[in-house]
């Protein structure tokens, strides 16, 4: 054992003690401790300056006695936030000591806008001073504007694994894309939640730089094809394919859920197929206005599923549970939630060619005595039944009756 990795939620200066004299004894051992609290009272400076490079404590808060305090500027050097907040108003000015910044050694970066009354355009003053945090890995964005500038930092980080953008709007024209070459195999997962506006899909292009990404979520997000193409970039991009295909990224999990009022029937998993490779997903959550028939094609691709949810809002969109799913998926599925406005009895004839499922869960708005008394205990032995939608008080007796019986009573 050569890491050791502590999760805990308080720690105070006795047992600090007791963690610092063991690394010092064990040099080959490196160590991190993750507390929620760290309690200050009795905690001894000149002590903390023998804290061995093998060593690094990262505390959400400080208090004494219970009472929240700032981390004293002379313990910086040793310990360090995990977290760090920036609330934006008209008072508030973005810290630009860049001494400070490197002493400041948190992991995780939010940068919260709300107040503005517009999504705010972010500056060179401002992504000068990130790039002077050497140690965030986990960066949080709220009611900013996306353009070049933030896409170029992203893009050129080394230390990011994990973006997140909430509360946005889209100013970003690519062009910086035609005179950097420059590729991010660092960030894990990227998220964009909520849009003011349209996400066209000329992002791909940008998307395809992020060559490490395993993790994508986009929730209330209004995306569009965008079919701007003249000439010069035709040009460019059969160039571009002739001289060698791009290799798409693998996902390993995937989120997509659209506003709840948007009534557009975008592709969005054919459209993000144009960079990434679907094959090895292990998780989908796709929340959408309905399926369209490109899309059974993609999911069937899908061979290494182990959670899938899925969800058609429209009532005219209800889903082909036979041409959604493949042979592997009957194997490798573990979690099924569906939701969809009618689930028939044939549909629960498809659910019952799952060999390993854990979870089935249905969430619809019309279901039948009929569909509900083709589900037999039998051919869910190993699986856990959950009606959410229509919940008990919602549903016929005679269906309530049937479900008691066949599963056990009252069953929710």
């Amino acid at each position: 054992m050569t890491k050791i990795t502590l999760k805990m939620d308080s720690l105070d200066f006795k047992r600090l003690k007791i963690l610092v004299r063991f690394l010092i004894k064990n040099p080959n051992i490196t160590c991190k401790v993750f507390c929620q609290i760290y309690e200050l009272l009795h905690t001894n400076v000149r002590f903390l300056q023998t804290i061995p490079r093998n060593f690094k404590i990262y505390a959400g808060k400080f208090q004494i006695e219970k009472s929240d305090a700032e981390l004293p500027i002379e313990c910086l050097p040793f310990m360090h936030y995990y977290c760090s907040f920036y609330n934006h108003d008209v008072d508030t000015i973005f810290p630009r000591k860049f001494i400070n910044l490197e002493c400041w050694n948190f992991k995780v970066f939010e940068l919260d806008f709300e107040y503005n009354t517009s999504p705010f355009e972010i500056d060179d003053s401002i992504f000068s001073s990130l790039r002077c945090m050497h140690t965030i890995k986990y960066i949080y964005f709220k009611n900013i504007a996306i353009n070049d500038k933030l896409l170029l930092y992203i893009l050129e980080s080394k230390i990011i694994t994990s973006v997140s953008v909430s509360k946005f709007s889209c100013s970003y024209n690519l062009n910086f894309l035609r005179k950097c070459e420059t590729k991010n195999q660092k960030l894990k997962y990227f998220s964009l939640k909520n849009s003011l506006s349209y996400v066209d899909s000329d992002l791909c292009s940008y998307m395809k730089r992020l060559g490490s990404v395993a993790s994508l979520k986009f929730r209330d997000i209004d995306m569009f094809r965008c079919y701007t193409f003249n000439l010069k970039k035709l040009y460019e991009y059969i160039s571009a394919n002739l001289k060698t295909e791009t290799k798409k990224i693998c996902l390993k999990c995937i989120e997509i859920q659209t506003a709840s009022n948007d009534d557009h029937s975008v592709d969005y998993l054919n459209i993000l197929s144009e960079v990434y490779e679907f094959s090895k997903l292990w998780k989908i959550i796709y929340n959408v206005g309905m399926i369209r028939e490109i899309e059974y094609h993609i999911f069937n691709e899908m061979k290494a599923l182990k959670y899938l949810s899925i969800y058609s809002r429209h009532k005219w969109g209800f889903i082909n549970f036979k041409k959604l799913f493949n042979v592997e998926m009957f194997k490798t599925t573990i979690c099924l939630t569906i939701q969809s406005d009618i689930i028939k009895k044939e549909d629960i004839e498809v659910f019952k060619k799952f060999k390993n499922l854990g979870i089935l869960a249905l969430v619809c708005q019309n279901i039948d005595y009929e569909t509900v008394n083709s589900i037999k205990r039998n051919d869910f032995k190993t699986t856990k039944l959950i009606i959410r939608k229509p919940d008990r008080p919602n549903r016929s007796n005679e269906i309530n009756n049937y479900l008691d019986s066949e599963f056990n009573t009252d069953f929710p």
